[in-house]
């Protein structure tokens, strides 16, 4: 062919986009020779040898996108409970009293359920998202009015183990579990965590565990991304005043308030402990909290002290029974650093 002989060149098809975003054409000379352009370079690419690796690449990519679409199901419109072992009960919203749970059973969200001794069952929210309730447990199950795909379990007591998908992040869904003292979201992929619940004298201790993937335990004032290995305890009242924040094993932070209200984080370490107060402000609408950061060695490295405005979820008065002998709290803006607490505490 002569050098300036004319070239029939007919577009095939786009095949994609480079990692510059030109567009990257296939094209059919008037050799039937397959050839692209990437861009106004004139830079040519020999799609003759490519053609049948990219075809592979988006059917993969296509394949992938359908099983992520398959395995990251949304949340069913009911849980079921499966796996039941022992003595199960459920109060469902429309019923006055406590009935036996019944194996593969769905149920409404605002449900109670309530194990006895020696017994268990499974919570199933949709495919691969499941929770194991352990013997002498009390909770809720609830979803999120605002947010169409949050699940919301509340547990009073007992222990809770939770197991979601491998591919939680991508699935739109979030679970929320709910202790007194502390509040956990799971998060990114794989998120398999454990909550214990119980009570000590007046207080109320929640042992949380991240077993793999990642999770978020927050409360008023503070929140922690917990990954595998960590464990916290959080110890509080039930009216909220206080909660006692304890590294029990990892190198995780805490994301606090400093003095000016502004969000700082602080390394923790096994052993590290915050301790926080709070009260209602003579102003309306306004808390003031109080932060302690305790070293491992019982050193106080820190206090801090800010006033917030009350959120929704700040409540002073919870459902919750009340404790007989609420925590003093001082006139003073200054919340007092030796409130008198039990000698069990520094032992959790």
């Amino acid at each position: 062919m002569h050098a300036n002989a004319p070239i029939r060149i007919n577009i095939i098809k786009v095949l994609s986009l480079d990692h510059e975003g030109i567009v990257i054409l296939s094209y059919q000379s008037a050799n039937n020779t397959l050839v692209g352009e990437n861009g106004p370079t004139g830079r040519f690419l020999n799609v003759k040898r490519t053609s049948f690796t990219i075809s592979i690449l988006i059917l993969s990519l296509c394949l992938l996108f359908i099983a992520n679409i398959v395995l990251a199901a949304r949340f069913d419109p009911l849980f079921s409970i499966t796996s039941v072992r022992g003595r199960c009960s459920i109060k469902t919203p429309d019923s006055s009293r406590l009935l036996d749970v019944i194996e593969s059973q769905a149920y409404p969200f605002g449900s109670k359920i309530a194990t006895d001794t020696n017994s268990s069952l499974l919570i199933v929210l949709s495919n691969n998202n499941q929770c194991r309730v352990l013997d002498n447990a009390l909770l809720t199950v609830d979803k999120d009015k605002k947010a169409h795909n949050r699940r919301i379990i509340q547990l009073d007591a007992g222990e809770l183990d939770v197991e979601l998908e491998d591919n939680f992040s991508t699935s739109g869904n979030s679970l929320y579990v709910e202790g007194v003292t502390v509040i956990c979201e799971a998060i990114g992929n794989k998120p398999r965590f454990f909550m214990q619940a119980s009570k000590e004298e007046e207080l109320k201790v929640v042992l949380v565990t991240c077993k793999d993937g990642q999770l978020r335990a927050f409360g008023s004032g503070f929140y922690i991304t917990m990954s595998r290995g960590d464990v916290l305890s959080a110890t509080g009242s039930y009216d909220k005043r206080f909660v006692r924040l304890k590294n029990v094993k990892g190198d995780f932070s805490i994301t606090i308030k400093n003095a000016n209200g502004e969000e700082e984080t602080r390394k923790t370490k096994p052993g590290s402990v915050v301790k926080v107060w709070r009260k209602k402000s003579e102003a309306a609408n306004t808390l003031i909290v109080r932060l302690l950061m305790i070293s491992p060695e019982g050193n106080l490295d820190e206090a801090i002290t800010y006033s917030e405005k009350i959120r929704d979820w700040d409540i002073l008065t919870p459902e919750h029974q009340p404790v007989s002998k609420p925590f003093p709290v001082e006139k003073n803006v200054d919340l007092p650093d030796n409130i008198a607490l039990p000698a069990w505490l520094d032992r959790i």
